[in-house]
């Protein structure tokens, strides 16, 4: 036996190396609940639960159910969150059920119409802040499931003048642009919302958090807002000369109440 500069034993193995010694890794603690989820989104247990998420198990670990309704509000697909930020973070259900997956948010659809502006990002927890306050937002189940299914999906977007996206500010963010600029329907009614450049936030769930803990939700909806009002002012084209009128924003019916 002899000892290395750091005073570890090292056996010689059977071709004449030291043996290296194990490591152990610290990793993300297995499973996750929705009191966990709502914590780190900053949304309250009971407007998720009203939205019909639950906790549920995954390959016998805590993990979250969130059911994707369509237009008339029946579950017609659902998804399973793992974990906060350890891959993998989202898991479908088995394909043995024979479900088709489908925009996260379908049931506000009609709002937005009516609104005529909806607001298109990824994932499931961005939507829900938003809906949280009176935002009307789809989630897209992440950009491979659009990239086959986006053409169907832009059905769903009919009759909506205004459809804007909240850039992120990396790769992914211009990648997701890029793939809803290229779909077809979809041109002349996308609009960017620069929200990371003008914040210096991620994304939406970010900023939202950042002015939840400093007491500031009346701000992240005057900043959502007036991107907004910005995109919608565009998509009008109002003709020229013509003074752009003030567009009421916020919605005479709760989306908390809707969804």
């Amino acid at each position: 036996m002899t000892q290395d500069s750091f005073g570890y034993t090292k056996p010689p193995s059977s071709n004449g190396r030291a043996m290296v010694p194990f490591t152990p890794t610290t990793t993300e603690p297995v499973g996750f609940t929705l009191e966990a989820y709502a914590a780190a989104k900053r949304l309250p247990v009971n407007f998720l639960e009203s939205l019909s998420i639950k906790n549920a198990t995954y390959d016998l670990n805590p993990a979250i159910r969130i059911p994707y309704p369509n237009e008339e509000g029946k579950e017609v697909y659902h998804r399973y969150r793992l974990s906060l930020k350890a891959e993998p973070r989202f898991k479908a259900p088995p394909a043995s059920l024979g479900l088709r997956p489908v925009p996260y948010g379908l049931q506000i659809l009609q709002h937005a119409r009516e609104l005529r502006y909806l607001i298109l990002v990824e994932g499931e927890s961005d939507p829900q802040v938003l809906w949280f306050n009176d935002i009307p937002a789809l989630g897209i189940p992440g950009t491979k499931a659009w990239k086959r299914f986006g053409p169907e999906w832009a059905a769903y977007l009919q009759d909506i003048p205004a459809l804007l996206v909240p850039v992120e500010a990396d790769g992914a963010g211009e990648d997701f642009w890029t793939m809803l600029h290229h779909t077809p329907g979809l041109d002349g009614r996308l609009y960017r919302m620069p929200v990371a450049t003008s914040t210096g936030y991620k994304d939406i769930g970010d900023l939202w958090v950042a002015a939840k803990d400093d007491g500031a939700e009346d701000q992240f909806k005057a900043i959502v807002e007036g991107q907004v009002y910005f995109g919608k002012k565009y998509a009008a084209q109002p003709k020229e000369g013509l003074q752009q009128p003030k567009v009421r924003l916020l919605p005479t019916v709760s989306l908390k109440r809707l969804v």
